[in-house]
């Protein structure tokens, strides 16, 4: 792990890498965190269902994403986990991921997609599989076979829930600068905590 990280750059990433091409890229990935679950952990949200792998690998690599998927791993672990920490009084080490599956289809499985979503799923069950808490996949019944074929490689609670069974809605939407916004109206599995 350790000639990984010196191989990487893992250490000096946060200051040594710029990834410009965030705005676009999160356009055809729409993803970030927003919130902590009401343990105070962080929560990771990426709506795989809205995700345009062609259009993605237009405005960046592979290579760039995975600097910046390690490069937000490292920003969880240095900022936005000790942060959680503080506000929840207690240490908190792991986060929540919400991979929204809505929309999922043979449109999100291109070879391009394998070989990024392959690449990610190395480096997080490799090098970073401590981080993640527990994982929740919302689908509709038609998105279900696509995802039962996702092993995802870590030992983690998964929580899979059609969108019928959901009470609570999280609401995403294009800001007038047309990045993704992430609005929270409601509590989402009763793990969002009251804004």
């Amino acid at each position: 792990m350790l000639k990984w990280r010196n191989d990487f750059g893992a250490d000096q990433i946060i200051q040594d890498f710029n990834f410009n091409e965030l705005d676009q890229v999160t356009m055809y990935y729409p993803q970030g965190y927003h919130g902590v679950d009401k343990n105070g952990r962080p929560i990771y949200i990426e709506r795989l269902g809205k995700a345009h792998p062609g259009k993605l690998m237009d405005v960046t690599t592979i290579d760039r994403y995975l600097k910046y998927h390690v490069q937000e791993f490292e920003k969880a672990l240095q900022q936005k986990l000790p942060a959680c920490s503080i506000a929840a009084k207690r240490r908190v080490t792991t986060t929540t991921t919400i991979l929204d599956a809505d929309g999922l289809g043979m449109k999100n499985f291109s070879p391009a997609a394998a070989n990024l979503l392959s690449s990610i799923a190395k480096v997080d069950c490799s090098y970073y599989p401590e981080v993640l808490n527990s994982l929740k996949i919302t689908l509709l019944v038609t998105s279900l076979r696509p995802m039962s074929r996702v092993d995802m490689g870590v030992s983690v609670g998964v929580k899979i829930c059609d969108r019928g069974s959901l009470t609570q809605i999280i609401c995403f939407f294009f800001c007038q600068t047309q990045i993704i916004c992430l609005l929270v109206i409601s509590v989402l599995f009763g793990l969002i905590n009251d804004l």
